[in-house]
């Protein structure tokens, strides 16, 4: 579902489900079938009555337009729809859930949307975006090795879905083992040397081992890619902060927050800069507007 859907920390870059990649090749392929069906018969169309086809198109579409609750509803009736003969497989239905635990999750419903997930990996175990979509949901409820364990096996079930590089690297990262995801991100860079996020990530990591001008080549091509990226500026600016260039710190952050005005992290960040400065006051400020955008954030 062109769908690289993200979650809602504003720098995290994992994605639930990264292409819908089997629902698109199922549809291309039930093109080419009905197309034949008419050349060879004639016929305006060979079945009659709901389509599970149809509705996973219809569904996908919602996806795509943000109308998840409707989504919610056509992927109901696509699973007590039949697929035409020739893709009327138990596999094919796994799809449906797939979608249908897109839905929502972006509604906020984990657990239903877990559920989903798990009703896709009976029907195929090996489905890489069922895979993958656990394993966001395992992360997000602390079951880190559980999602690692998903992410892996949903790359060793299609290394192409290159999405579940960035999840599996994104959580390699919270997990404290940089060289893994450095590793990982690099991987996917080679195979999509133009998404910033992906830079991000890896700048992240090196930030992490300390290796700062590697960091910063990294946020610049983001922001080469993208120049309005504001995580790509905000880590620019951090890593600014650990060069004690405080007053490129500061523009850095400066314009990240411009961009994006209720981002905590930069408001704390230009908080160090600002003290680096001498301006205890700006400082002051800045720590007082993060903490009223998320009263949780740590210093």
């Amino acid at each position: 579902m062109p769908s690289n859907l993200l979650l809602t920390s504003s720098n995290d870059y994992r994605t639930i489900t990264p292409t819908m990649k089997q629902t698109k090749t199922l549809l291309r392929l039930f093109g080419i079938a009905l197309l034949a069906c008419v050349l060879i018969t004639g016929a305006a169309f060979p079945f009659a009555g709901e389509d599970a086809l149809v509705l996973l198109e219809e569904g996908a579409a919602l996806i795509d337009a943000g109308n998840y609750t409707d989504a919610i509803g056509v992927f109901t009736r696509a699973l007590s729809a039949d697929f035409p003969p020739e893709f009327q497989i138990e596999s094919n239905y796994a799809i449906i859930y797939i979608g249908r635990g897109e839905a929502y999750y972006r509604l906020g419903f984990t657990d239903d949307a877990l559920a989903d997930f798990e009703s896709a990996l009976e029907l195929d175990p090996s489905n890489p975006e069922a895979l993958n979509g656990r394993g966001v949901i395992r992360e997000k409820n602390g079951d880190n090795e559980g999602a690692l364990e998903d992410y892996t096996r949903a790359l060793e079930s299609d290394i192409t879905v290159n999405s579940i590089f960035i999840n599996r690297a994104s959580l390699l990262l919270t997990m404290g083992r940089y060289d893994e995801a450095v590793e990982d991100i690099s991987d996917y860079i080679l195979l999509v040397p133009d998404n910033p996020d992906a830079y991000n990530i890896r700048g992240e990591i090196y930030l992490e081992k300390e290796q700062v001008e590697l960091a910063m080549a990294d946020f610049n091509r983001a922001l080469y890619i993208d120049p309005g990226n504001t995580e790509a500026l905000k880590y620019l600016g951090k890593a600014y902060i650990e060069k004690k260039d405080y007053a490129r710190a500061e523009s850095e952050l400066d314009r990240s927050i411009t961009l994006n005005p209720d981002d905590a992290e930069a408001y704390m960040l230009r908080a160090k800069a600002r003290e680096g400065l001498g301006n205890a006051s700006g400082a002051k400020s800045d720590r007082e507007k993060a903490k009223s955008i998320n009263p949780g954030i740590v210093e």
